[in-house]
């Protein structure tokens, strides 16, 4: 996994990051999803755990917040679900919220690291 991985978001990723054969123009397609609070993409911030296909036109996407009272988790939802509802053959968007693994800053990609320095937030 960890060439796909590499090739749909540019850095490998720690092991409960799953890259599904045939998924990764939708890993890059939330690239282009930002963190409302901060430059970084939902990917780089290491929010994103999984994108599986759900039925014929349909995506499920697992993933975390950085924390239980993120003000900004049904603006990123909204984010995330308009983003690949965009791609070509997806009708739907099911987006599961998993608090486990709990989200740390070690799961900040290099380059979502080194944009939070560019702009003065530490990683």
């Amino acid at each position: 996994m960890t060439s796909a991985l590499n090739a749909a978001v540019g850095a490998p990723l720690l092991d409960h990051v799953v890259v599904r054969h045939g998924m990764e123009s939708y890993w890059r397609a939330l690239k282009d999803v930002l963190d409302p609070e901060l430059p970084i993409s939902v990917v780089d911030m290491g929010l994103i755990y999984d994108i599986d296909q759900a039925g014929e036109a349909g995506l499920r996407v697992t993933m975390t917040f950085t924390a239980t009272a993120c003000p900004c988790m049904s603006l990123m939802e909204m984010d995330i679900r308009d983003r690949l509802l965009r791609e070509p053959g997806i009708e739907t968007v099911d987006i599961e919220v998993v608090w486990s693994p709990a989200w740390n800053r070690g799961m900040l990609t290099d380059e979502g690291k080194v944009t939070l320095r560019k702009y003065g937030v530490a990683a």
